[in-house]
Formats: structure tokens, sequence, C-alpha cells
């Protein structure tokens, strides 16, 4: 089997890691390192609005459900970009999923 990235494969790894280096959540990047899992713990800021406003940023640009289609907020992706997609996602957030913390409503 090949696993190498088809150029279309590429050039989507390519943009998801250049958003993501834009725009992820750099200043909170020290404090979310040092948190335990499951335990994150900011000094700087409450947890849950800046959880809200990296999941806000993403959906704005259409990187918050990636396999939502475009006029719902999405990008239409296909599902290999969407693996694609979480690993630049992660590594971004440094291992605290910030997609994994609840931003709303429930109970």
């Amino acid at each position: 089997m090949n696993f190498d990235d088809t150029p279309a494969e590429a050039a989507f790894r390519a943009e998801a890691r250049a958003w993501i280096r834009d725009n992820a959540l750099h200043e909170l990047h020290d404090e979310l390192a040092a948190a335990g899992f499951g335990q994150p713990a900011l000094r700087s800021r409450d947890l849950m609005s800046a959880a809200r406003a990296w999941q806000q940023r993403k959906h704005a640009a259409g990187w918050a459900c990636l396999h939502w289609p475009r006029e719902y907020g999405g990008r239409g992706a296909a599902p290999i970009e969407r693996v694609l997609g979480l690993p630049a996602d992660m590594r971004a957030d440094r291992g605290i999923p910030f997609s994994a913390v609840p931003t709303g409503g429930g109970r």
C-alpha cells in the first residue's frame, strides 16, 4: 500500500497546518502544556471562555466541523480530510483538545 499523500491531500494538510499556525491560541500554549490530562487549568483566563473562543475561531473559518456542508459552516471535507485535519488541530492544542471541552448548552 502507498500511504503517501496525494497532491490534493498534501495541499489540504498544508492548508490545515498553516491555518492552525496562524490562528491557534498561542498565548495559552505554556499553560496548556503544563496542565494535566483531564485537568486543564488556566490561570490567565477562564477555560470555558478560551475553549469557546477557539471553537468560534474555527467555526468562522469553516474548520470546526470539516465534514459539514459549506452552507452550514463546514468545509464539505472528504473523510480523508477529516483524518488529515485532526492531527494539526491536536498539535495546536498541544495535546489538550479544546474540541473535547464542552462549550455550550446541555443539562
